[in-house]
Parts: structure tokens; C-alpha cells; sequence
């Protein structure tokens, strides 16, 4: 079978990269600690932080200040008998001034004195990089004349590291007089103090940020990229032009996640910041990130417009290095590495001489890489294939040329040119190229992701040369990559399709084939939800009470520093107060802090946390967790089609499914918009539609339901957002003029339950012990807020659309009834039925819920998104304190949810649409601080749900043996006994059991679940 390679999985390995960040001498001017050279303590800097010198070769002496392992700044000694009329001739020109023009930005010199008089010429700079202040130095002292560098708060030790180069003798604990070089940076200096921990810091999210971007891991980048952003705000103030490539690489993350508005935004406050100081290299970076967002906003167009601008930009800044590989932009001409013409698949060495002369030459070239490769693609995209890989290919020209095509974006260019090979199916060709980028990332990133995403890429070519054998080998080389604890992340699911092609086509045992093929699914990336619950999950399968705690102060503690980030950006846009602002700052420093302690405390404490968070399940494993009349089936969809997994205890079937994400996506919105309450009233439920996903879902294996009581299914994306128990189970079904009873509605066969992975679910299973000793509490029949308190909370002339919406929703007086029912069904105490005024959020966390079996939370629940702007986060509706003067302690947010301590089976939410409008994905809110918190199933709704359907429902789950026995077979017996007693009484008309009013709920997780013997 040909399979055309995926436009999003080509465009994803393009865009992952942006413009590689320049090596680490382009940040700082390293000369590594020098092997045995003694460190001479100089002092402190102006922060505090203990500074020493080190002795190099040729004269100089590298400064290390605090924990960081990058210098602060470096002295050398000039082999010259220049004096001090000669200063101002060796700052403004010279190969000293060149490399420090290559980092940095310098002002004018200025003559002064240093060390109580010896004379110097000082330029104040800012990094290239971050914006960070720096200075450099040259002086002459004891009649020697030394050029010098360093971070700003590190001048103090500058002085005393030159005084002793100079043979001054300085007491070790007393500093240098205050110099006149010293009293003029602290009257030009602005912005907040900082010491070489800052700086730490923000390179190592940079650092972070970066390297989750080259793994298309775009959530874990947005976090690094938002604390590095938050450090540089906080110390260099929010208009600093140093901010805005750190903005351009947190907006292209936020447009890699569809998040149009705030990339935008980013995108502008970035190119302001360059208007204010122009910077020919920060310009072309611009124009790349902003086509980079409008290709993951689908504007080609757009996209095209600013990648051509960009290479402009980027040409003109290495004019002398594309002259010296001998060709200009534009230009053909074979594949050339160190001068040197070379064929495709030919094994070579390290990359020939370095052409590049300096740091920003060697960005302009990696950019204008980078940038080509991004234009090729959206060639590729536009059906210009000869356009696109001869781009691709002079992309690889020009690294090799230069000398850098041992580097990642050389690696990525080769894997760009394969792709394009294998759109025009020269396959053998693709082969050879994907040979070649795999050496290069087994030098530069061995046995990490890039590597792994190379082998299965390179697998599936091999597989269209009918080199079987070859294509598994490749695929189990990336899998044992992925699934080693050191490696985080999955792949798309358009990488692991063709190893389920290879598996199916291969020789051997069939249930061995579908062993390896339910295991390698397991890698690829289900979606944000399927992430976060599987982190969640994970905290309940620690070994002690410790290392649960260990991991849910961990992800406390970064949802913490995620929070703090979001409300100073916000800040910062709403121009609030310098107190509140740097009370913000500090708040985050010390989230931060101790987010890094938990972390510490995870690898002690719960060492098998990183597999049970994102690791597949062996197929053994995971039968040995499944009743002998449960089953799991494992929905598995991708670009271009998908499998099943039908897994019972003794036994595992793979099978296709024919559907594409896409076909999924259209059929799900057709159910959804056929079965939910509409303005005009209800719909015809699309029968033909359900069949069809019925029939692709579980058709071939359709027999082995036969002993099954329970299905899990394990889905992600849209196969969330519609209940499978509302599918029909034959052919040409229908209703009887508004009547469904007689419907073959899959919820008559099996009762379902719902998870975003297999390791959720094995995780929960994994992790059941002691049962809490309570059986229940409920919460129900709220007091909505006023409108003053809705007022002051979110006022009308900023967040007058939350302030409406909120306003209109309406109490729930029936959910009382709801709670005291349930309660009496399962023998609740007095103090376990909690309604009307008491229901506020400080009964809510006074209450020790870690006591409780089954807890009923009966409310609205509300997702922003849509009209709301000013909410945030998804909430739940609670009591407002008496008295309140406002309404924010009416609304139960994740970070709240997240600290209560559960220990329950099961959580239910008889709410209004609590799964999201947006459904698989927007579950993710809050199902993962449930299951963080401890919870082991979650009861949702798809829609909203009227309370004369919502309240029988939740009295038959709970009172049929859900409260005790199997939360799943309860929800199921509910519903049946809903759509079968419909048109019984007038509560009951007919017309109840349409899918609108039984379907909704769905049971996420495990729930309460009987075990042997019980």
C-alpha cells in the first residue's frame, strides 16, 4: 500500500525547530574551568554571590560567580606596550573588539578609572542574547594593559581579578574601593538587580525551551520559554528589546497548540520591542516565527510572505559565508560537504572546515537554514514538489558548506529532503538520506527523540521498498529509544502507523505480531489530555504515602509556577501597579524554588513515576489487570487510518479500523449535532452515521463482545466528545415517530467506561488499596452569587460577557433532592449531605474527603473559551461565603481541586456540560485535578443535561449497586431503565428516551469496581 507522507507530520518536524539557538559561546565567552588550575576567590558580586578566577592558557583568567557554570567574565592580557592614550584605539577596534561585538551590543566608550585610579575605557553592552547587561573593559594597571568582559553585577570581581593579575596584593575579605568605573554604571544602570543565579536560570529554560521545541513538545517549551520570559521581565523590566526573541519563540509555541490569539499577541509585543532597538538579526528571527505561526494557523499565504522576507534577511547577514560555499541563495548545484561533492548515502566523517567566522554569522546561517527548510515545505504543501526539494537540498548546501552540517538543523535538513523524496516515492532515495541524517543525529543527539523520530521515518521508507525486515529493525531501534526512562515524549500517530502496517504484514505468530503492535501504539502522543491524566494517574501508583505525596507536591507545585506566570503576563497587559508586579516576582521566585525541591524529591522518593506517567503497557501486563468478563478496547486513529486493539484476558486482537482522524472528526460532529437539543428542539439522531463509526470501531470484533460486561475504551481527540454507548449496533435503525426504546443502541450490549490511555487505566488498577471508610458525601443545590458580588468580580466594562453568562445561570433545587437520595441509598451521616448555604468552598476543603468512597458534586461547570474572557480556568459554581464582597470564592478552580486529599472510587459531577464544549481534549481541566487529587473514576457529562433526566440517573447509579459493586454496569442499568420506562408516567414521557437526555453521562477512569471475592 502507498501511503502519502502526512502534511501536518511534514509540517510538524519543520516547525519543531525554529531557529536553533546559537552553541553556548555564543552566549557567554566560555573557556571551560581550566583542568587543574587553582580558583582564587575574588569577592563577591553586587548580589552577594561568591566569585572566583581561574587561571587559562595564554594569559587569561575565566570568572565564575555563585552555582553558575558559565563564566561571568573574563580578563586578558594584552602582549602590548600601549598606555593609557591607546585605550580608546583598543575598544573601538581590533580583534578584541571584534569578538566582543560577535555577543554583544556596546555603546560608545568612555574613559575612567578602576582600582583608585588606573585608567580604563569601560563600553556598556547587553547580550544578543536575553538582553542582559554587560560591559567591557580595557585598562591599564601596574603599566600592563588587560581587556576584559563580564555580566554587570560581576564588575567588583572583574577589579580584584585584574588587581591580582597584576600582581596587586588585595586582602582576600575586603573589596576594591568603589571606582569611578563602578560609580558610573550604578548612574546609568535601570531595572531590578541580578546576580549570575538569574542568569542560570534563564538559560537554562532557554536551554529547556529549546529543546523541548526540537522534540515537538510544545507544552513543556511554552513552560520553559514563560519562566524564562517571566525572569527577564521581572529584572529587565517588560520594554526591554532583549525580550523579544524569547517572545517569538513562546508565540510559536502557543500557535504550535492553536492558540491563535495569544501567539498574535506575543508576536506584536515582539516586533515593537525590535522597532524600539533594530537589530538586523532579530528582524529575520521575527519574520521567521511569524511565518512559522501563520503555517500552524494554516495561512500559507501568509506564511510564504514572511519565509521569503526572512531568507532576505538572513542572506544579507552572511554574505562572506555564502560566498565561501561558493554558490548564492537561489542557486543549484549537487550536494557539497567541506568542498567536497559527495553522493547521496556515501558514509563521510565530521563535517569539513568551519567557514563560519563568528557567533552571529553561524545564527545567520542556521536561520537561513532553517527558514529554506521552512520554505520547502510550504512548497511541498502547494504541490511545488521540483521547487521544493531543490530548496531543501541547497538548504543542506549551504550547512555543508559552512561546516555545519553536523548539527541538528543539518540532521533536519536531511530528514526534509527525505520526506520530499518520498512524497515523489523515490523511495530508495529516501532511504539513503535518512541514512545519512541518522548518523548525524547518533553524533549529536544518540539515543534521544530526533533520533528515534529519524529511525521510524526511515522504517517507513524501507517499508515501500518491501525491505520488511529492514523496516522493523528500524521501527524497534526508535521504540527501544522511546521507551527508555530517559526519553520523554511520544511521536504522532502518523510515525507509528507503518510500524502497524510492517507488523501486520509480518511472518510469525499472530499474537505476538499484535503484542509488539499494541505496545508500539502506546507511543504515540495522545493529545494534551491523555498527558496530563497519565501524569495524574501516576502520583496513585507510588510505593509509600511519601512518594505519592512526593509526586503531588511536584505537580502542585508546577501547576503553581504555571499560575503565577499567567497572572504576571496578565499584568503586565493591564499595566498593574510596580508593587503588585514584583510582589508577583517574588512569589515566583519562591514557586520556583520549590518546584525544583519537589522535583529533587520525585527522583528519591518515586523513581518509577517517569514510566508510569508516559510508558506503554506490555499486553501481558495490562491482561493480568482485566476481569474475566471486562475487556479494553484501544481506539487507535491517525492522518491516514488506524487500528484496534480488542484486549481480553486470555487473548488480543489487532485489527484496521478505516477511518481517518479527519473522517472521525466529521462523523462525530454529525452525531453530536444530531443527537443534542438544538434551539428548534430535538434532532433525528443520524442512524446511518452512527452505524458507520459503530461498524469501523468494533465491527471486526464484534463476536468477542459475546461473556463481556464492561468495555474500557481507551480514545483521545474526538472519539471523546460522543458517548459510543448512543451508536447503533445494526443497520438500518430507527425510531418509532420520537420513540427509541426498541433502538439497538450499544448501551443494551456492554456498559462503557472511558480512559485517554491504556497506562491511565492501568495506572488506576495498579493503584487500588485500602478502600476509604465512608461511603459518601454530597454537595448540591447551590446559592448563586449576587450581582454586586458578580460586579466585583468581574466587572461589566472589562469582563462583561463572564459577568452576563454568570449571571445567568440558574439555581438547581432539585439537585437537594439528588444529594439526600443518593445519601440515604448508601447510609451517609448527617455531616455527609452538604446543600444551600453551606455549600462553599471552605466546607469543601475543611471536609477530609481522603474519608469518602463516592462523592457527588451537584452543580453547573463551565469551560472558558467562547464568550467568556475573563475565566480562565474551567470551574465548578459553589456558595458564596455570607457576606462575601465578591464572588470568587463561588467558583471551584483545578488548582483548588488539585490540593484536596480523595481516596475515591468514585467522583461525580451531575453537572451542566462538565467534560467541556470542546469535549476529549477539554476534559483535561478537570479530570486531571480529580485524578491528581486521587480520585479513581470521574462521572461526566458530554452536554447539558436537564435536571428531570440528570437526577434518575444519578439516584440509579448510585443506588443500583454503583455505590458498592461497578460504577460502569450501574450507569449502564440507569440509563436502560431510564429509555425503558419512558412514556410510563407524565414525569416520564416517551420522548426521554431520545439519546439527549441518557447519553451524556459518561464514566471516566475506573470508578467504584468489585474484585474477586467481594
Amino acid at each position: 500500500m502507498i501511503r502519502r507522507i502526512s502534511p501536518a507530520a511534514v509540517l510538524l518536524a519543520v516547525l519543531a525547530s525554529g531557529c536553533e539557538s546559537p552553541p553556548p559561546d555564543a552566549f557567554v565567552n566560555t573557556a571551560g574551568q581550566a583542568g587543574g588550575a587553582a580558583a582564587v576567590p575574588v569577592g563577591a558580586n553586587e548580589v552577594g554571590e561568591p566569585c572566583r578566577y581561574q587561571a587559562v592558557s595564554g594569559g587569561e583568567a575565566v570568572i565564575y560567580c555563585g552555582d553558575w557554570e558559565q563564566p561571568s567574565g573574563r580578563v586578558a592580557e594584552l602582549n602590548s606596550a600601549a598606555g593609557p592614550a591607546q585605550l580608546g584605539a583598543i575598544a573601538a577596534s581590533g580583534v578584541w573588539r571584534t569578538t566582543i561585538d560577535q555577543r554583544f551590543a556596546c555603546g560608545a566608550p568612555v574613559q575612567t578609572t578602576i582600582l583608585a585610579g588606573s585608567p580604563a575605557v569601560l563600553m556598556e553592552c547587553t547580550r544578543r542574547v536575553g538582553g542582559w547587561p554587560h560591559l567591557a573593559l580595557a585598562s591599564v594597571v601596574e603599566g600592563r594593559v588587560f581587556v576584559s568582559d563580564a555580566v554587570r553585577p560581576a564588575l567588583p570581581a572583574l577589579e580584584r581579578t585584574i588587581a591580582a593579575l597584576a600582581g596587586r596584593s588585595l586582602p582576600a575579605d575586603a573589596a576594591p574601593a568603589a571606582s569611578e568605573a563602578r560609580r558610573l554604571i550604578a548612574q546609568r544602570s535601570g531595572g531590578a538587580p541580578f546576580g549570575s543565579g538569574d542568569l542560570a536560570r534563564f538559560f537554562e529554560q532557554l536551554r529547556l525551551g529549546d529543546a523541548y521545541n526540537n522534540i515537538g513538545d510544545p507544552v513543556n517549551a511554552e513552560r520553559a520559554y514563560r519562566e524564562a520570559l517571566a525572569i527577564q521581565q521581572r529584572i529587565l523590566g517588560p520594554n526591554d528589546p532583549g525580550l523579544a526573541l524569547t517572545m517569538m519563540k513562546l508565540g510559536a509555541q502557543f500557535a504550535h497548540q492553536g492558540n491563535r490569539r495569544e501567539a498574535e499577541r506575543l508576536l506584536a509585543n515582539a516586533a515593537a520591542l525590535t522597532a524600539r532597538q533594530p537589530d538586523p538579526l532579530l528582524v529575520a528571527q521575527l519574520d521567521f516565527y511569524r511565518a512559522t505561526a501563520a503555517a500552524y494557523n494554516a495561512n500559507p499565504e501568509e506564511a510564504t510572505r514572511y519565509v521569503q522576507r526572512a531568507e532576505t534577511e538572513f542572506a544579507r547577514l552572511a554574505p562572506e559565508a555564502l560566498g565561501r560555499t561558493g554558490r548564492e541563495p537561489g542557486t543549484g548545484g549537487g550536494v557539497v560537504r567541506g568542498g567536497m561533492a559527495v553522493s547521496r548515502g556515501e558514509t563521510t566523517g565530521p563535517a569539513g572546515t568551519d567557514v563560519v567566522a563568528n557567533s552571529e554569522e553561524r545564527a545567520a546561517v542556521l536561520g537561513l537554514a532553517e527558514t529554506m527548510r521552512l520554505h520547502a515545505t510550504l512548497l511541498q504543501f502547494s504541490g511545488r514538489m521540483e521547487d521544493a526539494r531543490a530548496l531543501a537540498g541547497r538548504a543542506e548546501q549551504l550547512l555543508a558548506g559552512t561546516g555545519l552540517s553536523y548539527s541538528s538543523t543539518g540532521a533536519r535538513s536531511l530528514r526534509l529532503i527525505a520526506s520530499n523524496q518520498a512524497v515523489a516515492r523515490d523511495y530508495p532515495a529516501a532511504v539513503g538520506t535518512s541514512g545519512e541524517a541518522g548518523r548525524i543525529f547518533e553524533r549529536i543527539t544518540p539515543r534521544d527523540r530526533p533520533a528515534a523520530l529519524n529511525l521510524l521515518s526511515r522504517g517507513y521508507y524501507l517499508l515501500q521498498t518491501n525491505r520488511l525486515d529492514a523496516a522493523l529493525d528500524s521501527f524497534r531501534k526508535a521504540g527501544e529509544i522511546l521507551r527508555s526512562p530517559m526519553v520523554s515524549g511520544g511521536v504522532n500517530a502518523e510515525s507509528i502507523l507503518p510500524w502497524l502496517d510492517a507488523l501486520e504484514r509480518a511472518p510469525g505468530g499472530t499474537a505476538q505480531n499484535a503484542a509488539e503492535m499494541f505496545e508500539a501504539a502506546q507511543l504515540a502522543r495522545g493529545g494534551q489530555t491523555a498527558q496530563d491524566i497519565a501524569r495524574a494517574t501516576a502520583a496513585l501508583t507510588a510505593e509509600s504515602p511519601q512518594a505519592a505525596e512526593a509526586v503531588r507536591s511536584f505537580e502542585e507545585r508546577k501547576a503553581r509556577v504555571d499560575q503565577l506566570e499567567r497572572e504576571r503576563v496578565t499584568a503586565e497587559q493591564e499595566k498593574a501597579p510596580g508593587d503588585a508586579v514584583n510582589a508577583l516576582d517574588r512569589q515566583i521566585e519562591e514557586a520556583v524554588q520549590a518546584q525544583r525541591e519537589a522535583e529533587a524529591a520525585i527522583l528519591a522518593a518515586a523513581p518509577r513515576y517517569a514510566q508510569a506517567a508516559e510508558k506503554p503497557v506490555p499486553a501481558a501486563d495490562f491482561q493480568r489487570l482485566l476481569a474475566a468478563d471486562e475487556a479494553l478496547a484501544f481506539l487507535f486513529i491517525g492522518d491516514t487510518g488506524g487500528y484496534g486493539f480488542f484486549v481480553r484476558p486470555n487473548g488480543l486482537t489487532a485489527y484496521r479500523i478505516p477511518l481517518s482522524s479527519t473522517q472521525v472528526t466529521e462523523l462525530v460532529t454529525q452525531l453530536r449535532n444530531t443527537t443534542v437539543a438544538q434551539p428548534g428542539g430535538l434532532p433525528t439522531p443520524d442512524f446511518a452515521v452512527s452505524y458507520r463509526l459503530y461498524a469501523a470501531l468494533f465491527g471486526p470484533v464484534e463476536q468477542q463482545f459475546a461473556g463481556v460486561r464492561k468495555i474500557s475504551v481507551s480514545a483521545t481527540g474526538d472519539l471523546l466528545r460522543y458517548p459510543l454507548e448512543a451508536l447503533v449496533t445494526q443497520p438500518g435503525a430507527t425510531d418509532n415517530n420520537g420513540d427509541f426504546r426498541q433502538v439497538p443502541f450499544l448501551v443494551r450490549r456492554v456498559a462503557l467506561a472511558y480512559v485517554p490511555a491504556p497506562r491511565v487505566l492501568a495506572n488506576i488498577r495498579s493503584s487500588r488499596g485500602a478502600s476509604s471508610p465512608r461511603p459518601f458525601i454530597g454537595f448540591g443545590d447551590f446559592r448563586p452569587p449576587s450581582a454586586g458580588q458578580l460586579m466585583a468580580s468581574f466587572p461589566p466594562d472589562r469582563c462583561g460577557n463572564d459577568y452576563r453568562y454568570l449571571q445567568g445561570l440558574q439555581p438547581l433545587p432539585a439537585t437537594r433532592t439528588q444529594v439526600l437520595t443518593v445519601g440515604q441509598q448508601l447510609g451517609a451521616g448527617p455531616g455527609d449531605i452538604v446543600v444551600g448555604d453551606e455549600f462553599t468552598r471552605q466546607r469543601l476543603e475543611r471536609s477530609d474527603l481522603s474519608q469518602y468512597r463516592n462523592i457527588l458534586l451537584a452543580t453547573h461547570a463551565f469551560f472558558p473559551g467562547g464568550t467568556l474572557r475573563c475565566m480562565t480556568e474551567p470551574a465548578t459554581v459553589l456558595s458564596p461565603p455570607p457576606g462575601a464582597p465578591t464572588a470568587d470564592a463561588a467558583y471551584l478552580h483545578p488548582r483548588t481541586i488539585e490540593r484536596l486529599k480523595l481516596n475515591a472510587d468514585l467522583v461525580a459531577l451531575s453537572a451542566c456540560n462538565t467534560s467541556g464544549a470542546q469535549g476529549g481534549e477539554s476534559l483535561a481541566g478537570l479530570a486531571r485535578s480529580f485524578f491528581l487529587a486521587g480520585s479513581r473514576g470521574l462521572l461526566l457529562t458530554h452536554w447539558d443535561v436537564v435536571t428531570g433526566a440528570s437526577v434518575p440517573l444519578m439516584i440509579g447509579t448510585f443506588g443500583t449497586g454503583g455505590g458498592t459493586s461497578n460504577s460502569a454496569e450501574a450507569l449502564q442499568a440507569a440509563k436502560l431503565r431510564l429509555i425503558d420506562s419512558a412514556g410510563s408516567t407524565a414525569e416520564l414521557p416517551v420522548e426521554i428516551s431520545h439519546p439527549n437526555y441518557w447519553a451524556a453521562f459518561v464514566l471516566f477512569g475506573d470508578g467504584v469496581r468489585a474484585t474477586p471475592g467481594t
